[in-house]
């Protein structure tokens, strides 16, 4: 059966056996993408803890919580007085994201089904866009 091999930067043993030498190797497990995508969600509903929201939901129907990735785009928002610039974040759970003179709660999950993104502000029309992956785990299937 044939075999890929790639090494790191710098790495000239392709017949090595240290797998830290190489940045993929087929004879070792990794990350397999089930699906990938983005889902933009605009602040518009009222209701929540902090005034309006919007939720989305993605079907992947692997029948067990997968490991996601998950980042959300905050370059249009501009940072709070004396703090940093963020553009694209991982976000794990959930997180509290503060700009300019306010702030969004933002939060992402998964389940054996489906998985689940959800934006709450104090003010309508907010649009944050979060890009995913979802992984296959080949144990699981």
């Amino acid at each position: 059966m044939a075999k890929v091999k790639i090494l790191k930067p710098g790495e000239t043993d392709i017949e090595s056996t240290d797998i830290w030498r190489f940045a993929f190797n087929s004879d070792y497990p990794t990350y397999k993408i089930k699906q990938s995508g983005s889902v933009t969600l605009t602040t518009q509903t009222v209701g929540g803890d902090l005034g309006y929201y919007h939720s989305a939901t993605v079907a992947h129907g692997l029948g067990y919580v997968p490991q996601t990735f998950v980042f959300a785009d905050f370059s249009a928002y501009p940072p709070y007085t004396g703090g940093t610039q963020i553009k694209k974040t991982d976000i794990t759970g959930w997180i509290i994201f503060y700009y300019d003179d306010s702030y969004f709660y933002v939060s992402q999950y998964a389940d054996e089904n489906n998985i689940y993104f959800y934006l709450e502000a104090p003010e309508s029309g907010k649009v944050l866009t979060f890009d995913y992956i979802i992984t296959l785990d080949e144990w699981q299937s």
